[in-house]
């Protein structure tokens, strides 16, 4: 006989004002098992998705194979959802398209959950008035199609934009201590963070294996906290358009489909580790508009082989203080600031960073010539100043130099991505992520 999912309802001797658990046993089942799962959630309160079939045996929820129309469970009232360990092993969702997609202005909790092997995502809000995502486990994202030749897979992905078909992304999301690995796209990020308006929470994910990116935050209005995170995104596995490498990017930020205006973030004291030559370990973006006012700080930052910065400031980056950052390793430059379209970089200050233990193949600190009164306190080796009215203080007295000597600068056409092609690039995925619908769930609700 086939086995039916098993919803149990437990009334805790608790206050009358505490709503009682909803608890779902596992089968091993597709469907039974997403179904029963989306039954539970559609009830709202609290959801306990058990590590164990009702009969006590370590069990995976399972939710079909990781295709296009396969299983996921709809956010449609506030929920808090929540696995365990028992019997040694953690609650654990198998495969599925994308197992939770929240679409609606609601609040919702995901926590203590293994998901093994999904298609597009663990996890996708695509509308939301308030989110925690915490102490996950998601490993082994399978990617879905995003261009002809390419795929797109990510951890988590946050996606607010109105313009796009898409409900606003707001109130606070908190996305804290998950464990995030191996994402099999070429366009394969572990936290993907689009056209939010929520203050945004990033602090203590460990995430590793992204090929593209570790974390990207990008076309957003909310302030922005990411903190405490280990981000290693690891080799050029796919090699192509996507094969960044990069570990932390806030921005580019787009005039257009996405909300405006735009807010600063803080990223601090970070562990990022980058060996694809592509890469820069963390990067700010502004793009078509400004990215003002952020702060880059005691980070720790390893690069390995890169033609370029271990920080950057990028296009459109200003009044933004990069302090007491530890940068080692090797490649282009420690911490550099650079525009190839919009106005100069103004007033940025680089302060107390440490760059003794980095070997740099042009300048510890480079400010190219599309900078303006900017400061460089203190550093240990190289400062190279191309730029206008800038001060550089507290270098080796050998070390300032205001031209580089033998080949062109990087702003002169040194190695680097065109720029011009990301942004058409990040434009078009834009586009993309509506057409992605259709294959992440049923229509919306408009």
């Amino acid at each position: 006989m086939r086995s039916l999912p098993a919803i149990l309802v437990v009334v805790c001797c608790a206050a009358p004002a505490v709503r009682a658990d909803t608890v779902v046993y596992p089968t091993g089942s597709y469907p039974a098992d997403h179904q029963a799962v989306q039954a539970a959630v559609s009830g709202g309160g609290r959801v306990l998705l058990k590590a164990v079939n009702a009969a006590g045996a370590p069990t995976p929820f399972d939710f079909g194979p990781p295709v296009a129309g396969s299983g996921f469970v709809r956010l449609t009232t506030d929920v808090e959802i929540r696995g365990e360990i028992a019997a040694g092993e953690q609650t654990t969702i198998r495969g599925g398209n994308a197992p939770f997609l929240g679409e609606n202005p609601v609040r919702s909790a995901i926590k203590d959950i293994h998901f093994d092997g999904p298609r597009a995502a663990a996890i996708i809000l695509a509308g939301s008035s308030g989110a925690e995502i915490s102490g996950n486990s998601i490993h082994d994202v399978v990617g879905m199609p995003w261009t002809a030749t390419e795929t797109k897979a990510m951890g988590v992905w946050v996606i607010g934009q109105p313009a796009g078909g898409y409900r606003p992304i707001t109130g606070t999301v908190t996305i804290s201590n998950n464990t995030i690995a191996d994402m099999h796209g070429h366009d394969g990020l572990g936290l993907a963070l689009v056209g939010y308006e929520a203050d945004t929470r990033v602090t203590g994910n460990d995430i590793r294996g992204t090929n593209f990116m570790g974390i990207l935050a990008f076309a957003h209005v909310g302030p922005t906290w990411i903190q405490d995170n280990t981000v290693v995104p690891g080799p050029e596995t796919y090699p192509g358009t996507y094969s960044a490498g990069i570990g932390i990017q806030v921005g580019p930020l787009f005039v257009g489909d996405f909300p405006q205006p735009t807010a600063p973030a803080l990223v601090h004291n970070n562990r990022v580790a980058c060996v694809n030559p592509n890469a820069d370990g963390i990067v700010l973006f502004g793009g078509d508009l400004p990215l003002d006012r952020s702060v880059v700080a005691n980070n720790r930052v390893t690069m390995a082989s890169s033609a370029f910065g271990g920080i950057t400031l990028y296009d459109n980056v200003s009044h933004t203080v990069v302090a007491a950052n530890h940068v080692r390793g090797d490649g282009a430059y420690a911490v550099d600031a650079i525009a190839y379209s919009g106005p100069p970089l103004q007033g940025n200050m680089f302060f107390a960073n440490n760059t003794a233990r980095f070997d740099e193949t042009v300048a510890d600190v480079y400010l190219a010539g599309t900078t303006e009164d900017s400061w460089v306190v203190g550093c240990q080796g190289t400062a190279l100043d191309e730029g206008n009215g800038n001060h550089v203080f507290g270098c080796p007295a050998d070390g300032v130099r205001d031209r580089v000597p033998g080949p062109p600068g990087r702003e002169a056409g040194a190695a680097r991505r065109d720029a011009a092609a990301l942004l058409s690039g990040m434009r078009a995925a834009s586009r993309a992520i509506r057409e992605e619908a259709s294959a992440t769930g049923p229509a919306k609700d408009r």
